[in-house]
């Protein structure tokens, strides 16, 4: 904690640089050591959702600093838990067993694997008493829920860490000081119960839509105005991919099991499927499946991935 500092040791001054219909938005700027550091909230009127943003302005890329937003969390015994690929894990649960073990022989992880931290983490992390829960949306690859500072806090605090200045663990590497500006953001939720009833929220903060502009002009075509590419019902079915195939034309599907439980999944597409194959995760030994027009069902089973090649009229 050597050269520890927080915006709480200064006196902010707060401005709301934006006001309207759809949010309100406050910031503070203060300059910091290394750094101009900018802190925006941001309150929805008509949604359940509060976003933070931050901007790190002007870094000058100091080594061995690094930058954490910390969000304390009112629950004394709170279960953490982060969403990994095609997955979650709930810290001191879910770890595998042991440490990570022999590198070479002046480097050996000997620290057990459930008490590593920080943690990498995709779209979302979270924290549940069991009858509520805070979900919050993942900007960074990192995050910690274990207070660092010399007198830590016994309750979690869920701390994305937004920059570290580093040097290569090789005894030859060079450092990763990367000066500059860097921004971020983040989505708050909360809800009953524990992660499954936030995780969807968590994701879809990080999937933002695209807006496109296209040719107005009137032109002959089939499509109706509004409608969806593809849509997928059943409990904890995740769609991770929808893309061509590696091999031909075909269109290949792949979704997962979130939640650990059996699901009948139906997927929909916008069109007519010709055919579609169960296959394996890089798209081969193919075993041709029913469909009906333009949907097909099959059952999922608890944490799996499966993979589909759809032929398409």
């Amino acid at each position: 904690m050597e050269g520890f500092d927080r915006l709480r040791n200064y006196k902010q001054q707060w401005q709301c640089v934006e006001t309207g219909a759809v949010r309100d938005v406050f910031q503070t700027v203060q300059p910091l050591k290394e750094t101009q550091a900018v802190l925006r909230i941001v309150l929805y009127k008509t949604v359940k959702r509060i976003d933070v943003e931050v901007d790190l302005n002007r870094f000058n890329g100091e080594n061995w600093r690094e930058f954490r937003l910390a969000f304390p969390v009112n629950m004394q015994q709170a279960k953490v838990a982060y969403e990994v690929p095609m997955g979650v894990v709930e810290v001191g649960k879910d770890e595998i067993k042991g440490a990570a073990g022999y590198s070479k022989a002046s480097q050996i992880y000997s620290t057990p694997c459930k008490d590593v931290h920080p943690r990498e983490v995709q779209d979302w992390f979270a924290a549940s008493d069991g009858k509520m829960g805070l979900t919050i949306s993942s900007d960074v690859a990192v995050f910690d829920w274990i207070d660092p500072t010399d007198n830590p806090a016994d309750y979690a605090v869920l701390q994305p860490v937004l920059l570290a200045s580093r040097k290569s663990c090789h005894g030859l590497g060079n450092h990763y000081i990367q000066p500059g500006n860097h921004s971020y953001r983040f989505s708050i939720y909360t809800h009953a119960g524990d992660w499954h009833n936030g995780y969807r929220q968590g994701s879809q903060s990080r999937q933002t839509l695209k807006t496109i502009v296209s040719d107005t002009k009137k032109q002959q075509g089939f499509l109706p105005e509004q409608q969806s590419f593809a849509t997928l019902t059943g409990k904890g079915a995740v769609v991770s991919t929808i893309k061509k195939c590696e091999d031909d034309d075909s269109l290949i599907l792949r979704y997962y099991n979130i939640e650990g439980n059996d699901a009948e999944v139906t997927f929909n597409l916008y069109r007519d499927i010709e055919s579609v194959s169960h296959t394996n995760m890089i798209e081969e030994e193919p075993e041709a499946m029913k469909s009906a027009g333009k949907r097909f069902s099959y059952k999922l089973g608890h944490h799996a991935i499966e993979t589909f090649k759809i032929g398409i009229k």
